[in-house]
């Protein structure tokens, strides 16, 4: 006959595989059900513990003080600390809240992401002035960049003993000004200079206008034997006939008459 020892334990196994409740008398201390931890006394996780560090850092800051953040580099581990981030938001936002507060936890918030993510912070509370030049600045720009430097090969060109490659770039350069009747070395460099003396005037004169459209435009039909039909925002379609600066486009023969 088996010792009671032994029959206890091939009860508690059986009852175990079959998912039976034992008697009372039966169980011991490893038996009963652990009851669960409240959500109050559950140790903080790790990205809740970061995010309280650094909202209490910034915290009361003035966001113009604040740091830059940069970019959020994704990877496998992006979105389960985005996840847990949403959570810890989810429970301290609330409807009535200051939008100062509003702002500090975000701002909190997104600097965890980025500190979880092994993302540096910056401490660069400057914001850089970038300073865009127009589009029709660039243009004229890079058009007298680019004849400055015809007129720096063809002088060099005119030189004693220019070099190889001198003197092939202004051959080439000969070749593309072929305006006039077999036009000479000297000529054409005698119409680059004009030429680079007008497009600086253009653009002195259209920064002391204050970049005006109709100024542009009044240039362009001086300059273009095309009719002027469709200009980019603000002014988006121009009528055929039209007056501007003095000249007037008369008829669709692309004709322009002077007042």
């Amino acid at each position: 006959r088996l010792p009671p020892n032994i029959i206890t334990q091939i009860k508690r196994e059986v009852a175990s595989e079959l998912s039976i409740n034992l008697p009372a008398d039966l169980r011991n201390a490893d038996d009963e059900p652990v009851a669960p931890v409240p959500e109050a006394n559950r140790p903080p996780a790790a990205s809740e513990l970061e995010f309280e560090r650094i909202h209490l850092l910034y915290d009361g800051v003035d966001p113009m003080m604040e740091p830059r953040l940069s970019k959020l580099i994704y990877n496998n581990k992006t979105k389960p600390i985005l996840s847990e981030i949403n959570k810890i938001l989810d429970s301290k936002i609330t409807t009535d809240i200051p939008i100062e507060n509003l702002h500090s936890l975000i701002y909190s918030g997104a600097a965890t992401v980025l500190t979880l993510n092994k993302q540096k912070i910056s401490t660069d509370t400057q914001i850089k002035n970038v300073s865009v030049t127009p589009a029709w600045q660039r243009r004229i720009t890079n058009k007298i960049d680019s004849i400055r430097r015809d007129i720096g090969i063809l002088t060099q060109n005119q030189s004693l003993n220019p070099s190889s490659s001198v003197t092939k770039k202004a051959k080439a350069i000969l070749g593309r000004e072929q305006r006039l009747e077999n036009p000479t070395a000297t000529e054409i460099l005698d119409h680059l200079k004009q030429k680079l003396k007008a497009m600086a005037k253009k653009l002195r004169r259209y920064k002391e206008t204050g970049n005006s459209l109709l100024v542009r435009l009044g240039d362009n039909a001086k300059n273009s034997i095309f009719d002027v039909q469709v200009v980019k925002s603000p002014l988006r379609r121009l009528r055929t006939e039209w007056d501007l600066c003095g000249l007037i486009a008369t008829d669709k023969k692309n004709i322009l008459v002077h007042i």
